[in-house]
């Protein structure tokens, strides 16, 4: 989520504390101060395994009883993050997504900072290690203001959630622009993903992705705001389990796939300046609720071209000069 975004939805909830309005959605947490991480890591990983996939929100300045918004002070964020991953078995955490620090003039008449933080938690089950007592580990989960141990059934409600979903990895990813030839406007210009992908099925039913259920967005910071793509289609490979269509790709057993996916965005925020480019890619299943989340892939910027000035983006594999797929596969396109 964008910071503007978790701005905006801060924003809304503080008026609804002092309004004494209920805020009504079990993925958001309010604390009226900065916790350390030795207090808050077994709560947010408990919140974490109880949200099956979904985004979480703390807010931390914020005192719902009280219907106040007393602030917190700036903290370093990212020492403190790093706490709470140290808490957690073999240091995974919720992924933390974004955070901003609000101003808001509270009804006191002062203008207090409030701290909130967008967590991921589509890593779960998150464990955590218990330094003291016979337990050496604990999945910890939260529901309303209680923490506790997850029992059974929420065990399998958390795991059921990831049942139909297929392993994926990101091989190979390129990124470019060319100038939108189906606009008169000059600023506007068009954009590319290829994406080489290995998927595996976990069950022995065939999984089905349709193109609504992709979603490919890029950015490369200072240079291209992050932009997500609008138009997807697959290429498939021969001898790969992975089958394609005009609408879905089929994933029955493993294999490659190639993903094709087109934005069109305005011109570039600055000159080149040989800028990296962060790729994020997630795939939604038929039947499955929440996505398949892969971890951004850095691409390095390669040289304008020379006859248009174009830029592109280039991942590391490929930019090194391994292309571990050209010799085995044959890309067959689907018209």
């Amino acid at each position: 989520m964008q910071r503007n975004l978790i701005e905006a939805r801060v924003l809304e909830i503080l008026g609804r504390v002092e309004q004494r309005q209920p805020i009504e959605d079990n993925r958001v947490e309010l604390k009226a101060e900065w916790m350390e991480a030795e207090k808050v890591a077994r709560q947010i990983a408990g919140h974490a395994n109880a949200a099956r996939n979904e985004p979480i929100l703390w807010i931390f300045g914020a005192d719902e009883k009280a219907a106040t918004v007393p602030g917190v002070g700036l903290v370093e964020i990212s020492d403190w993050y790093s706490q709470i991953q140290s808490k957690c078995d073999d240091n995974v955490a919720p992924d933390m997504a974004g955070n901003v620090a609000v101003k808001w003039p509270n009804s006191a008449g002062d203008t207090v900072t409030v701290v909130a933080i967008l967590f991921q938690t589509d890593l779960a089950p998150y464990v955590i290690k218990n330094a003291s007592g016979q337990i050496a580990r604990e999945v910890p989960w939260r529901q309303g203001n209680a923490t506790y141990s997850a029992k059974r059934m929420q065990l399998l409600r958390m795991l059921a959630s990831l049942q139909n979903l297929p392993i994926v990895e990101l091989l190979q990813a390129e990124l470019g622009w060319w100038p939108n030839k189906q606009s008169d406007i000059p600023e506007v210009i068009e954009w590319g993903v290829e994406l080489t992908l290995f998927l595996a099925s976990t069950t022995s039913a065939p999984v089905a992705i349709p193109q609504w259920g992709v979603e490919v967005a890029f950015h490369s910071p200072g240079y291209v705001a992050k932009t997500h793509c609008t138009v997807i289609s697959f290429s498939g490979c021969v001898g790969s389990n992975v089958k394609v269509s005009q609408s879905e790709m089929t994933v029955n057993g493993a294999g490659l796939v190639k993903v094709h996916a087109f934005a069109y965005a305005d011109q570039m925020q600055n000159t080149f300046e040989r800028q990296d480019a962060i790729v994020e890619v997630a795939l939604t299943p038929l039947g499955v609720q929440n996505p398949v989340k892969i971890p951004g892939m850095r691409l390095l910027a390669v040289s304008p071209n020379p006859d248009n000035g174009n830029v592109g983006w280039l991942s590391k594999r490929e930019i090194n000069g391994i292309d571990v797929l050209a010799e085995r596969y044959v890309e067959i396109t689907i018209v």
